[in-house]
């Protein structure tokens, strides 16, 4: 009687792995001879933290950017920067996401925001749909390592 056990058997009736590992803390709890008051009180108490709030505020602002025109403007500034060299409009998507994600912290928001407007340009420009996609796909990840970001504030915390 072990979590994994219980973790692996909520998943192979294909609940999703959140709702199956609560699932499986809380059996674990009842059988432990945990009251479920200090389980609650715990799990608020994790979640309870001031930083851990910044994570979907960048989601905010990364659909903020996204829709409000911001980072349009940013690949325009990127496009102005590196857009002239060989390869450019790749170098662009790259420099893009480095601003990008320098601002929104999050490798997904940059990914959604930039891959939807460089992608189509890029195989406009005879780059193929699948290095349109890696360039931008391994390119969003370098946000993640510009301050302040998502995982450096849980690193951080």
């Amino acid at each position: 009687m072990d979590l994994p056990r219980y973790s692996f058997a909520s998943l192979a009736l294909g609940l999703p792995i959140a709702f199956g590992l609560g699932i499986a803390a809380v059996v674990m709890a009842l059988l432990s001879d945990i009251p479920l008051s200090i389980l609650i009180e715990q799990s608020i108490r994790g979640v309870n933290s001031f930083p851990l709030l910044a994570i979907p505020f960048f989601i905010l602002v990364g659909e903020v950017m996204s829709n409000g025109g911001i980072a349009r403007r940013l690949m325009e500034l990127a496009g102005a920067l590196v857009g002239f060299v060989r390869g450019g409009l790749g170098q662009v998507a790259i420099t893009g996401s480095m601003f990008f994600g320098g601002i929104s912290g999050s490798a997904v928001a940059d990914t959604a925001a930039t891959g939807a407007m460089m992608i189509p340009s890029m195989t406009k420009q005879g780059y193929t749909a699948p290095q349109a996609t890696a360039i931008n796909t391994v390119s969003s990840v370098i946000g993640i390592i510009i301050p302040p970001s998502i995982p450096l504030i849980l690193l951080a915390l």
